[in-house]
C-alpha cells in the first residue's frame, strides 16, 4: 500500500487488518482527494444497519457507530477546488461507449433498494424518475 506520493505505508502491510485508519502525516493531495462519509444520509445508513461491513464481515453499523461516525460539524468544500480537474474526466468517462447508461442503471438500483427497504414504490421517487430517464435517453 501507497500513499498519493508512491510512498509506502509500512504499518498497512505490518498490521492486522480489517480496518485500518490514515493518520495525517500519510494523508497527500497531489492528485486527488476523497471525501469518504460513514454515514452520508440516514436512509442509506438504515440500508446497511444489520449487515456484515466489506472489511470486518461483521456487522458494524450499531447506534454507536452511528453516534461516532455521525460527523457533519464543518461544512468541508474543498473537492470542490477540484472541479476543473475533476468535471474533463468525468465527462470523457461518460462518453466512453455505455458508461454513461451503466452509471444511471447503476443509481437506478440504489434508489430501488433505499425505497424498497423503507417499503416505498421506487417508482414515485423523484431520484429514480431521473435516472430512469437518463438511463432510457443513454441507451445503446
Amino acid at each position: 500500500m501507497v500513499d498519493g506520493s508512491l510512498r509506502p505505508i509500512a504499518r498497512f502491510v505490518t498490521d492486522p487488518p480489517p480496518i485500518r485508519f490514515t493518520e495525517p502525516e500519510d494523508i497527500r493531495h497531489e492528485g486527488a482527494r476523497l471525501h469518504h462519509y460513514a454515514i452520508r444520509e440516514d436512509e442509506s445508513f438504515a440500508l446497511k444497519r444489520g449487515t456484515p461491513s466489506a472489511s470486518a464481515l461483521k456487522d458494524r453499523y450499531t447506534d454507536h457507530y452511528y453516534r461516532m461516525r455521525n460527523r457533519n460539524d464543518v461544512t468541508d468544500r474543498t473537492a470542490l477546488a477540484f472541479a476543473g480537474r475533476f468535471d474533463p474526466v468525468w465527462q470523457a468517462a461518460m462518453a466512453l461507449p455505455g458508461v454513461r447508461h451503466l452509471h444511471h442503471l447503476c443509481c437506478l438500483d440504489y434508489v430501488e433498494r433505499l425505497c424498497r427497504h423503507q417499503g416505498r414504490n421506487p417508482a414515485a421517487d423523484p431520484r429514480w424518475q431521473h435516472h430512469r430517464a437518463e438511463a432510457d435517453r443513454a441507451a445503446p
